[in-house]
């Protein structure tokens, strides 16, 4: 099962994003973001590649074994992509915005009184990417 992950960039107010696959969380694609893709221009570049089964450290190195190929999906704003992205499908979002990475987390929180369930499922805030990778153990290794 993969843990999935949509990697967005705002620019000009607008956001463009793909769909990644596998290894959506904080110490895989978290860390391949920060080390590899850490620029507006490589940022751009990686969403405007659209679909990746996983990230790798080159975009070559990704379409190598690209299952199919989707276009990346525009919004006019975060809020209309955080409002489509359905937080059961995507468990992160990373966003490059203002000259770094961001991550939001799929999040639940039991609600009484409700009717059709007793979850509901939501996006939390973007946190600075930098500062939830300082959260990880230092002798963690990326495997992937």
């Amino acid at each position: 099962m993969g843990t999935r992950s949509r990697i967005a960039i705002e620019k000009d107010g607008k956001v463009k994003s793909m769909y990644c696959h596998w290894d959506g969380y904080l110490e895989y694609n978290g860390k391949m973001l920060f080390d590899y893709y850490n620029s507006e221009e490589k940022a751009e570049a990686l969403v405007n590649n659209g679909y990746a089964s996983s990230l790798r450290e080159t975009i070559e190195e990704i379409n190598s074994d690209r299952v199919h190929q989707d276009p990346p999906e525009e919004y006019d704003s975060i809020v209309q992509m955080l409002y489509q992205e359905d937080p059961l499908f995507a468990e992160y979002i990373y966003l490059w915005k203002d000259g770094e990475w961001w991550v939001s987390y799929s999040k639940s929180t039991k609600v009484q009184d409700c009717y059709l369930s007793e979850r509901v499922y939501f996006h939390s805030n973007f946190y600075p990417l930098a500062s939830e990778l300082e959260k990880l153990p230092e002798d963690l290794e990326v495997v992937g």
